[in-house]
């Protein structure tokens, strides 16, 4: 990758990581709460509908001066939701293959809250 597009993807890689796994990760995600808690499907189909609305907001937003949530916002979001998914998709096809990843209540074992179990 040429500079500054890779200064750029490296930004907002570090961004997205943060705002899933830091700040707003406690925010949404502490006491009885996991990121799975959201879902209202099983498995990632969630996460890709999720991904589906920012690309709709995304859309919505050309040519649009937002008093809230704007493109880059919703382009980090949409990276972590698709994220999400991944990971998601991954767990299960670990459960498929005898990891044991999840636990009988589809978390994923060991892990703590804000880790999203």
């Amino acid at each position: 990758m040429i500079e500054p597009f890779k200064t750029y993807y490296d930004e907002v890689i570090s961004k997205a990581t943060e705002l899933a796994l830091g700040a707003k990760s406690h925010d949404y995600n502490s006491g009885d709460i996991t990121i799975r808690d959201y879902a209202r499907y099983s498995g990632s189909r969630h996460f890709v509908d999720m991904c589906y609305h920012k690309v709709l907001r995304l859309i919505s937003l050309d040519g649009v001066s937002p008093r809230c949530e704007g493109i880059e916002d919703s382009l980090v979001d949409l990276i972590n939701y698709a994220a999400f998914a991944y990971a998601e998709y991954k767990c299960r096809e670990d459960d498929k293959n005898g990891k044991k990843v999840l636990s009988s209540k589809g978390h994923v074992q060991g892990a703590t809250r804000a880790e999203g179990r």
